[in-house]
């Protein structure tokens, strides 16, 4: 059996092993680790961020105990961080490298080995961390939180976090040393400005949602749910590719440029675009980037983690649910919700959105989404409607001269036809408003191509 501290609130494992290491005095720290992993040759250094041999680790914790392998991991590693960013495959390969006894190439299944993101850097704590542990709980401790690339503010007290100095990260790295032996208040050197330190508190309270809660599971493709939200901000080309400037110039735009220096996120000016960590992200290797990445394009794109991992919610019809009402004065339907199906469409460079209608008795229209009117005002739908007359005007031509069917028709010119105006007066629509038409035999007009229907 071993003796085991129990660990505080967020706390750190590798935190509570070395307390538990000088409860008992241990002249040698590296033993109690050795006997961690059940191994008692050579002098094992236990990892930060993904510890390993855990399921002998609480086989060997007296009877009766509340600890499990997954309460430790999910609760007191980083594993919940990097989790929601990984395939399901590399996830439970790190989960698993994590339980057994086998931790080699363990950083390899985060993918993570060549990123520019630092995997671990100098322990660092919260003052008011510090001082409120001691009045809690007699000692401070390593918070979770605090050691992650990413957190430059601590969200509980809004106070920026310190980082240890070489002589204590030593002390606290190679010789176990615990927290409470080295934390002292000091002040500190380095202060971000207002507005970037908001920022920076905002991206700490994400980071710490994801530790906080451990089992969240996106209902999607991580890339599928960044390409719907890429389409309804509006980041899409008509050619339904990214527009990956435009994603940079607004992620700049919220994020400054010192505040992404100090999160060694920012762009550099002579990469291209689709080459930067943000268009690889989005366009390629979606589940190769560091999670600190996938936070902030998160925070671009949703706002925050929980709306993130929350199902989407359904897009607003650009044109309101149908039906809609046919506008052929000729049909028996005229003014009647009698149209079931909506073809949206986002056209040009400006995205455009257009929908397209077509009733059963042959007519159709074209609307044109607009903001200031109301898309139900059935009173108001000619006034910014392109209306098509082409099947009408067959129809009529073909009851007047007994064609055959199989005549089509498509754009043309038309000056001087006889049985012009009889259909205008028909249909109600002024000549000069007319789209003109001639028919042709045996030819056909390609249909556009269907991209949403309702």
């Amino acid at each position: 059996m071993i003796y085991f501290a129990d660990p505080y609130p967020e706390e750190l494992l590798f935190s509570a092993w070395v307390r538990s290491a000088e409860h008992l005095r241990y002249p040698n720290k590296h033993m109690y680790f050795a006997e961690v992993r059940g191994q008692s040759r050579g002098m094992p250094k236990p990892l930060i961020d993904f510890p390993c041999h855990l399921r002998h680790f609480v086989a060997m914790l007296p009877r009766p105990s509340s600890y499990t392998a997954d309460t430790l991991i999910q609760y007191h590693t980083l594993y919940p961080y990097y989790r929601p960013f990984l395939s399901i495959d590399r996830a439970q390969l790190l989960y698993e490298k994590m339980c057994g006894e086998d931790g080699k190439r363990i950083y390899w299944c985060t993918r993570l080995m060549n990123t520019s993101i630092p995997r671990k850097g100098w322990f660092r704590y919260c003052p008011g961390c510090v001082e409120e542990d001691r009045s809690m709980y007699g000692e401070c401790y390593w918070h979770r939180l605090h050691q992650i690339h990413g957190v430059l503010v601590c969200p509980k007290h809004h106070l920026m976090l310190v980082s240890c100095t070489p002589e204590e990260q030593h002390l606290a790295d190679q010789a176990f040393m615990p927290a409470n032996r080295l934390l002292f208040p000091k002040s500190t050197e380095w202060v971000l400005l207002p507005p970037e330190m908001e920022m920076a508190e905002r991206i700490a309270t994400q980071i710490a949602f994801l530790l906080e809660h451990p089992q969240l599971k996106l209902d999607t493709d991580l890339g599928h749910r960044y390409r719907l939200l890429l389409e309804r901000g509006h980041f899409l080309t008509s050619s339904e590719t990214i527009w990956i400037s435009k994603v940079i110039e607004a992620f700049q735009s919220m994020f400054s440029q010192s505040l992404l220096q100090a999160l060694q996120c920012e762009f550099d000016p002579q990469t291209p675009t689709y080459m930067t960590w943000l268009g690889r992200l989005l366009k390629h290797r979606t589940m190769c980037q560091h999670p600190l990445l996938h936070v902030l394009t998160i925070m671009l794109l949703q706002g925050s983690i929980d709306k993130f991992f929350r199902p989407l919610e359904p897009t607003p019809q650009p044109f309101g649910s149908g039906p809609w009402p046919c506008l052929n004065p000729t049909c028996p339907y005229y003014h009647e919700l009698s149209i079931t199906v909506c073809q949206v469409y986002h056209e040009g460079k400006a995205r455009r959105c257009t929908g397209h209608f077509m009733c059963s008795c042959g007519f159709k229209y074209v609307r044109i989404f607009r903001d200031d009117i109301d898309q139900g005002d059935v009173s108001r739908l000619n006034e910014h409607t392109n209306i098509d007359y082409r099947d009408d005007y067959t129809d009529y031509v073909r009851n007047k001269r007994g064609n055959s069917s199989g005549w089509q028709v498509r754009t043309g010119t038309m000056t001087k036809m006889r049985l012009w105006g009889p259909l205008m007066r028909k249909l109600g629509c002024p000549i000069c408003t007319m789209q003109l038409v001639r028919i042709t035999r045996n030819r056909r007009r390609p249909p556009l191509p269907v991209t949403y229907s309702y």
